[in-house]
């Protein structure tokens, strides 16, 4: 690891405090006229999780405190449409969606920090392989479906989420990844059914948080890899002058916090 991102914060560090930080984890700092507001969400797709109150209100004294011309929002993972209401956004894109709404009504301008699909592929290929890059994500929409209201067939859900996501990464090499590939590495490595009464189970199976299954591995390597990234995405807009207002995770908010802070005040 590079040594100039040594004040990211390692997931042992996360281990320890994370029982102790608030929700949504929400940290600032100004310089001059600029602000950056960290708000670490909880991924809830409940528009009755209070954490979508907070997040009104922490955007709103953004809105007040910050100069128009200079604001920009940033959202995890990928851009999600506008969607026509604040329950309908929470449901389908949780925090991203609202924020997208509230940027809307404002005007201001929203982006995504990541890393493309190629570069993290090329990284988690590297490390692990394509196989287990292809599994990997499998296992995330299998993870994802849960959170989603209408709760899907698992196979018709996570088979189109892996054509229109995944295999066109691997390109020619995508043949081989079959559905059927994907249940004989569930059975290899022996993950739970799809069943309503394992959401738990994929939960904590793709979470880097969690430990002691290998997705957990592949998982971490994944969010450090991208938390990397979007915190040098973050200084280059607090270079070009503008207050910055960030949705992520709680534990990107907490781990980034000390690599931020030292080089951006």
């Amino acid at each position: 690891m590079k040594l100039v991102f040594d004040k990211i914060l390692s997931y042992d560090v996360h281990d320890e405090y994370s029982a102790r930080l608030p929700e949504p984890y929400i940290w600032q700092l100004e310089k001059g006229k600029q602000k950056l507001v960290y708000f670490g969400a909880n991924h809830s797709h409940d528009p009755e999780n209070h954490q979508y109150d907070v997040l009104r209100g922490t955007w709103a004294a953004f809105v007040r405190s910050t100069e128009k011309s200079a604001r920009v929002a940033l959202e995890e993972g990928s851009l999600s449409p506008v969607f026509d209401t604040d329950i309908e956004a929470i449901e389908r894109a949780a925090e991203g969606g609202l924020l997208q709404r509230l940027s809307a009504r404002e005007q201001v301008k929203i982006l995504c920090p990541e890393p493309s699909p190629q570069e993290e592929y090329a990284a988690v290929s590297a490390q692990f392989g394509s196989e287990m890059y292809f599994f990997y994500w499998g296992c995330m929409y299998a993870a994802q479906r849960y959170r989603l209201p209408e709760n899907p067939d698992p196979e018709i859900y996570i088979k189109h989420a892996l054509k229109s996501d995944v295999l066109k990464i691997l390109g020619k090499n995508s043949a081989e990844f079959t559905w059927e590939r994907f249940i004989e590495l569930c059975k290899t490595y022996e993950t739970a059914g799809f069943g309503s009464e394992n959401e738990e189970w994929w939960e904590s199976a793709v979470n880097p948080v969690k430990t002691g299954y290998i997705l957990n591995t592949v998982s971490r390597f994944v969010s450090r890899f991208r938390d990397e990234y979007v915190v040098q995405e973050i200084e280059k807009l607090w270079k070009e002058g503008n207050s910055i207002f960030v949705v992520y995770g709680r534990s990107h908010a907490f781990m980034q916090e000390p690599y931020l802070r030292s080089v951006l005040r």
